[in-house]
């Protein structure tokens, strides 16, 4: 970036001339000003500063973009020393703000004339302080490192900037090579938290793998920075989730001698972790490095001791043919790795049934200051969009915000204005309707500014559409349609007719809203003389519960305002409930996908209103196709009492991540529909049967969750007819579904395995011969022994007729003897 000198400088050390500059929002005359300045009229001015901070902040005229900009160099230019200094910039968010931040060389142009002693100091300060999401902030700190000549700091928030700051280069392959921060930095990166969330995203996976494994290739010992980070990383522990990307990680590196031979006593260690694909990670580093001779014959005995005394089926065979390979390599040996093979095999734990755990749902927390305001909204609009946080937000802004709208601006504008990308209405249209309805009630004027063409476009939309206006021209409706309109009715109304307090706040993480609280909220609008907004007074209805107390059905009888009338009539009559009905469509239009797919229909009943009407129909096309998930979070705590209608929505994804491996993570809804209420029909079976097939580990997780946390409303039996279906027509891969209810017997639902297997194992027996069917037959016969169920299975029965020795025909006896008795 250039640095223009104004063509008529200020005077030297006049603050009139500095002030006049900030006034002008103008960096290059701020910059003019100190770089003609003596040391002592810096100084001086840091003291007029201060002043003409406390004077101006919060007036119309403060809230320009370039503002935080100007204030921040000026305080650079002027502290007498480096923590004030160091306050300087970090008072104004300056860098954070990704239009107008403080750039390097204007930070540059201001400190390299004063040839300041504590610059060192400053540097420190400032990369103590970096927050590593702004996309500029790392730069500022690497160029005030580089200024003060310090070497690069062993720092994991400088490390993690550093690593963006790579990726976002154009030629950011070359600069990862290139890179001279590369040898300190790197190790740090791999052990940092948002490092392994980045990972596990799809797009930052492909691009980080493809970056390291790249580097990995050109240079070894960066091969081994990256496989020693991830032993590392592997040895802390952690969820499945957590590990797996870095598992993925470390084998898409090539293992050089070296590292092999340095990491022994790390991979010994991850031999014993509770995740099997960790376990195999080590079991395939240790098998090269026996190839390689780096083993010797005791070390070899206490691995294959280990892998061969663990419960998964693939680490004890991939040791069993490590041992023969090993015996053909070591003659001396042969005779006592044979011996290991011959040992009698571990006694596998009988599986042990335990009851459903009965869920424990959280209570929502109110916001109670503009403060923690302020805190939560950075957060959304950072990307928490979880709906315990936007509720929390949306709450907030409807009553603190109105109540102080001044302090509210103060504390919540810069936090918004950082976010003006959000005001593009591409979907999903609830983030740049966030940001609106934020702008509208809790920013200053520029930013009101900014929002009102969008908000305007949005009203005009709902003045002629009403509250079933579709408010985007592009994209498929789904449930979060009403979501939108909330939004919108927030930004519109929220304004110009403000309401006390949002209806549809549930009390409860899992979206409930407890009737008592909104028998209190709607009395208060018959008193204040409010009327609800449409969307809000919806969504509030929606979330009731099941359950209703006889004492809050007589309160809400008191009501006498039409949206009391409505509430009462709700708790009386309870919820409708949408007609839902099996579907079979047909391969996808273009020819591609599953021959066939099993979806539901959605039919409202009579008495649904005209928003519920429009989220309980539905209809799918004949040919399957695929629908983006969306959020499943965010429709679970929309529809709490409705589990059908949101897995219907979601079943679509649900089945193309089983039987296309398009799509992940609708599944995730499932263990959410589990701590919900609301009937379990076709859909919520279906989505299960699918979910136990899922192509990703995620969604076969999740439906082990749902396995574990449904009660019974849940029909296991009808879940097994699913599957059963299924997988003998070959829709879906039964040897993955096969590991699923493994993990989910092994999790404590016996019972419920049992009575899907035993459902589903006559339609798989009937059919052609399916790779995985013979493991189902396996985990039914495990769940079959730990029940003492008895009573024949005529198709079980007929298999294990049959002659020969197959696998399929072996386990098909061995269930058949257990039922037997």
């Amino acid at each position: 970036m250039s640095i223009t000198t104004p063509a008529a400088a200020p005077e030297p050390g006049d603050w009139a001339a500095l002030e006049s500059a900030l006034e002008r929002n103008s960096p290059d005359d701020v910059i003019g000003w100190l770089v003609e300045a003596t040391e002592a009229q810096r100084l001086a001015a840091f003291g007029h500063l201060g002043a003409y901070l406390r004077r101006n902040e919060g007036q119309p005229s403060w809230w320009h973009p370039r503002k935080p900009a100007v204030l921040s160099l000026a305080g650079l230019g002027c502290a007498p020393d480096a923590r004030r200094a160091t306050a300087a910039v970090f008072a104004h968010k300056a860098w954070r703000d990704s239009s107008y931040m403080l750039s390097p060389e204007h930070a540059v142009a201001v400190l390299r004339p004063r040839a300041l002693s504590w610059l060192p100091e400053l540097a420190a300060g400032v990369v103590a302080g970096l927050d590593v999401r702004p996309w500029g902030e790392w730069r500022l700190a690497d160029t005030l490192v580089r200024e003060a000549g310090l070497p690069t700091p062993a720092d994991p928030s400088f490390a993690m900037g550093w690593w963006w700051d790579v990726l976002r280069d154009k030629d950011w392959e070359q600069a990862l090579v290139d890179g001279p921060h590369r040898a300190v930095l790197l190790p740090l990166v791999l052990q940092h938290d948002a490092f392994g969330e980045s990972l596990a995203r799809p797009r930052g996976r492909d691009r980080t793998e493809n970056a390291l494994s790249r580097l990995a290739t050109a240079d070894p010992a960066a091969a081994v920075v990256v496989r020693s980070g991830c032993r590392t990383r592997l040895l802390l522990g952690g969820s499945a989730g957590a590990v797996r990307p870095f598992v993925r990680l470390h084998d898409s590196v090539p293992a050089e001698p070296g590292d092999l031979a340095a990491g022994l006593t790390d991979y010994l260690s991850l031999l014993h972790s509770p995740h099997g694909t960790v376990a195999g990670l080590a079991q395939r580093a240790l098998s090269t490095a026996d190839e390689a001779g780096l083993l010797d014959l005791d070390t070899l005995r206490e691995v294959s001791a280990t892998m061969l005394a663990r419960d998964e089926k693939k680490l004890r065979q991939a040791q069993q043919v490590w041992l023969r390979a090993a015996a053909r390599r070591r003659p001396a040996d042969r005779a006592q790795l044979l011996a290991l093979l011959e040992a009698p095999a571990t006694t596998e734990q009988p599986l042990q049934p335990h009851p459903a755990p009965t869920p424990q749902v959280a209570a929502l927390h109110r916001i109670d200051t503009i403060a923690e305001l302020a805190e939560e909204t950075a957060a959304l609009l950072h990307g928490d969009r979880s709906p315990a946080t936007l509720e929390r937000v949306l709450a907030g802004l409807v009553t603190l915000a109105a109540a102080d709208r001044s302090a509210a601006a103060a504390a919540l504008s810069p936090v918004v204005a950082r976010h003006r990308d959000q005001t593009r209405f591409d979907p999903p249209v609830e983030q740049a309707l966030t940001w609106c309805a934020l702008a509208m009630l809790a920013g200053s004027p520029d930013l009101v500014d900014e929002a009102r063409p969008a908000v305007a476009d949005v009203q005009r939309r709902m003045q002629t559409g009403g509250p079933l206006a579709p408010l985007h021209p592009h994209g498929d409706f789904d449930p979060t349609w009403l979501l939108q309109h909330r939004l919108a009715e927030i930004a519109v109304h929220g304004p110009a007719a403000p309401v006390p307090v949002l209806l549809a706040t549930p009390t409860e993480a899992n979206g409930h809203l407890d009737p008592a609280a909104l028998a209190d909220r709607l009395a208060r609008y018959e008193q204040t003389g409010h009327e609800p907004w449409p969307a809000d007074l919806a969504q509030a209805l929606l979330r009731l519960p099941r359950d209703i107390d006889p004492a809050t059905i007589a309160a809400a009888e008191r009501l006498r305002s039409p949206a009391g009338l409505a509430f009462a009539r709700r708790l009386r009559r309870g919820q409708p409930d949408p007609v839902t009905r099996r579907q079979v469509q047909t391969v996808s239009v273009w020819g591609t996908g599953p021959a066939a797919r099993a979806v539901v229909s959605l039919t409202p009943p009579d008495d649904a209103g005209p928003i519920e009407r429009k989220l309980f129909t539905l209809t799918p096309p004949q040919r399957a196709g695929y629908r983006s998930p969306g959020d499943p979070a965010t429709w679970a705590a929309m529809l709490p009492s409705h589990r059908e209608a949101a897995a219907a929505w979601l079943l679509p994804s649900i089945a193309a991540s089983a039987d296309g491996g398009s799509g992940r993570g609708g599944a995730m809804l499932l263990p959410m529909l589990a701590e919900t209420s609301g009937p379990v029909g076709p859909a919520v079976t279906l989505a299960v049967a699918y979910a136990l097939a899922a192509a990703h580990t995620s969604d076969r997780v999740a439906a082990v969750d749902a396995l574990v946390g449904f009660d019974a409303a849940l029909d296991r039996a009808a879940v097994g007819g699913e599957f059963g279906w299924l997988g003998s027509n070959g829709l879906v891969k039964v040897k993955r579904a096969a590991v699923t209810l493994d993990d989910a017997a092994r999790a404590g639902a016996v019972a419920g395995v049992w009575e899907l297997c035993r459902a589903a194992l006559p339609a798989l027996l009937r059919a052609e011969p399916q790779q995985g069917v013979a493991d189902v037959v396996e985990v039914a016969a495990r769940c079959a022994r730990a029940l003492g169920v008895r009573g024949p299975i005529a198709e079980v029965d007929a298999v294990a007729a049959r002659g020969g020795a197959s696998r399929l025909v072996t386990e098909a006896r061995g269930l058949a003897a257990v039922l037997a008795g």
